[in-house]
């Protein structure tokens, strides 16, 4: 039995927004005069959005290829150092009884 549940998944948790603060009677006179300024041909005083994708995308890659490089770097000094420690450990046998790794 224990082998049945470790291979089944379980449901996901539904999602349930609840906003804090709702006007209906305002959105409802927002709708309105969208919808009268569209019958009447009026523009409006938003500007319509345009998307900037291409720029979006360029920094979001500038910004993984910086961080990888960092990540990469910080791994090269841990495993220089993994390896100092080490080189010590093997050329000096006091060491390693000091640490409790020799007898």
């Amino acid at each position: 039995m224990a082998l049945k549940s470790f291979f089944t998944v379980g449901k996901p948790r539904g999602f349930n927004y609840q906003p804090r603060y709702y006007d209906e009677r305002k959105e409802a006179a927002r709708n309105r005069e969208a919808r009268i300024r569209r019958e009447l041909g009026l523009s409006s005083d938003q500007e319509q959005y345009i998307p900037n994708i291409r720029g979006q995308f360029q920094s979001a890659r500038h910004h993984t290829a910086a961080s990888g490089k960092r990540s990469s770097g910080r791994t090269l000094i841990i495993a220089l150092m993994l390896v100092a420690i080490c080189y010590m450990l093997l050329q000096r046998p006091e060491l390693a009884r000091i640490f409790g790794l020799a007898q």
